[in-house]
């Protein structure tokens, strides 16, 4: 599964940290939601976002699965039930044009702040 919206403007990664330092992350957000881990095993999330964030999770159905098919499901949490405070410590996304493929191969980028080139509100008072 890759992330899409209607048109895909922009594409990129994804990097996160958990605020549990166990070996396996997913079974700590199972934990946490007390999901059937005898019927389900996470195997991602989805994180969507404006005009409300909100995680999904996306399981592997081990009942509905065969040997020779792995059964997905996509498993909304109900409302109410914000998993992006508790679990994630950090979150980084970053996102380039979807035609791209020059920028997103360079790893060194060089951080800068916009104050430093441009005037603020501030110093133009």
């Amino acid at each position: 599964m890759k992330a899409s919206t209607q048109y895909t403007d922009l594409f990129g990664t994804a990097a996160a940290e958990l605020s549990s330092r166990d070996a396996d992350k997913f079974e700590f957000i199972a934990d946490e939601i007390g999901l059937n881990k005898e019927r389900f095993r996470i195997v991602g999330v989805r994180l969507h976002g404006i005009p409300v964030t909100s995680i999904t999770l996306i399981c592997l159905d081990m009942e509905r699965s065969t040997d020779d098919d792995d059964y997905m499901v996509e498993m909304y949490l109900d409302e109410g039930e914000d998993l992006t405070t508790g679990i994630f410590d950090r979150f980084n996304v970053v996102l380039y044009d979807r035609f791209d493929t020059r920028f997103p191969a360079i790893d060194e980028i060089h951080e800068v702040n916009f104050s430093d080139f441009h005037e603020t509100e501030e110093e133009e008072d």
